[in-house]
């Protein structure tokens, strides 16, 4: 349709213009923008210019299955965590700004009763010098929208042509078969089954039966004529 032309023309048009992230500024204060899902973190690292906000950086990651299971105040704080840590070499040694729609973390030096996590997540930040600021989910655009993208596999939109593709790929490289680890046919020679060890070998090896063994074994073993008289004799 026309909208969708316009659109991809349009679309074409921003991926022409000059790059989006933007050079730090080190004489400009650094802003870390976080938020949290019940699926990973994500932060964005960003500058208020002359030219308005400019991003330096953006940051995304799944949680772990452990991480998944942590409230909603330790997820928060957990981006807040990850994203200074992530963006050290920026924002060690300056005063800079933390945006959370958390409200709860604008005190997160300050809680009555924290959870050891917290305490431990709180001891980590005193060496950074920053301010926690809130702002409403609903104007936390970017990262809010960085932490619920999904990042599942999408396997049943892969046409089935590929995956054979893959599958004929993968037998090409299989190395050449070791013929001698695959078992050679029975022999049957008066009625007695033999077995080759090898194919390079002409030797048969009689095949005893599973029934015959402890019994072949004692005649071998317990007769005379075996040699072994006792620990009398030698």
């Amino acid at each position: 349709t026309t909208t969708c032309q316009e659109s991809f023309q349009e679309l074409k048009e921003q991926l022409m213009k000059p790059p989006i992230l933007g050079h730090p500024n080190f004489n400009e204060t650094f802003i870390i923008q976080t938020d949290a899902s019940d699926k990973g973190l994500r932060a964005v690292l960003w500058q208020n210019g002359k030219e308005g906000e400019k991003v330096i950086a953006y940051a995304t990651r799944s949680l772990t299955f452990p991480e998944t299971r942590y409230s909603a105040t330790e997820k928060e704080c957990l981006a807040v965590v990850w994203a200074i840590e992530k963006w050290r070499h920026y924002v060690e040694g300056c005063c800079f700004e933390v945006i959370t729609d958390h409200a709860a973390l604008t005190w997160l030096f300050n809680f009555p009763k924290p959870t050891s996590r917290l305490v431990r997540w709180a001891l980590r930040l005193q060496e950074f010098q920053f301010d926690v600021k809130y702002r409403k989910g609903t104007l936390n655009h970017v990262s809010d929208a960085l932490s619920r993208a999904s990042a599942n596999p999408t396997l049943t939109d892969v046409p089935s042509c590929c995956l054979v593709t893959t599958e004929l790929t993968e037998l090409e490289t299989v190395p050449e078969l070791n013929w001698d680890r695959i078992p050679t046919p029975d022999i049957k020679v008066d009625g007695l089954v033999y077995r080759k060890p090898s194919i390079e070998l002409n030797n048969l090896k009689l095949f005893v039966p599973e029934t015959l063994r402890i019994d072949i074994m004692k005649l071998y073993h317990d007769c005379p004529l075996a040699g072994h008289l006792g620990h009398t004799k030698t």
